[in-house]
């Protein structure tokens, strides 16, 4: 249920710092969007979410502002992957966004190869190829939970890499 909102009431939570810092913080997850779209979609985040929070439900408007913030402009990059046709590689804590000729995916694929093989097919097979905890499972003869925990295991070995040369 949406309500109205006023210019002040506007104003006041766009004049709060750490609402400015949640929406910011959000919107830094997706560099993808353009950085004047994103300034708007961060005005327009305070604004939807003073129309839908409702105060006394059990959470906080900054937690409601964090969760809207983060639903539209997941919506937006998915708008944008999907007219762009980018390639999406989640990795857990952060994405990795890159066209399929851009450095980014090669970085990627690079860090992969450094891994030890049995964690660069598990990987491939996941974020490359797209398979579910369950096929790759299936395809090794393990469990889907064994193949969760060897995914985890090999992304914190590929976060370690791709931060280490991503720095470099």
């Amino acid at each position: 249920m949406w309500r109205e909102v006023t210019n002040e009431e506007f104003k006041k939570a766009w004049a709060d710092e750490n609402n400015r810092k949640i929406v910011s913080a959000v919107s830094r997850k997706f560099k993808i969007i353009p950085y004047e779209d994103r300034k708007s979609f961060e005005l327009i985040c305070v604004w939807k979410t003073l129309a839908q929070h409702v105060e006394g439900k059990g959470n906080k408007f900054t937690t409601s502002l964090w969760t809207i913030s983060n639903w539209e402009f997941l919506r937006e990059y998915k708008q944008i992957a999907k007219r762009s046709k980018i390639k999406t590689v989640s990795l857990e804590k952060f994405q990795i966004l890159a066209d399929e000729e851009d450095c980014t995916l090669e970085h990627l694929k690079e860090c992969i190869n450094l891994l030890p093989t049995s964690h660069q097919e598990i990987l491939t097979l996941y974020l490359l190829e797209r398979n579910t905890m369950q096929e790759i499972g299936n395809m090794f003869g393990f469990s889907k939970e064994t193949a969760r925990q060897r995914i985890n295991k090999a992304m914190i070995l590929l976060r370690r890499y791709f931060n280490e040369r991503e720095e470099s």
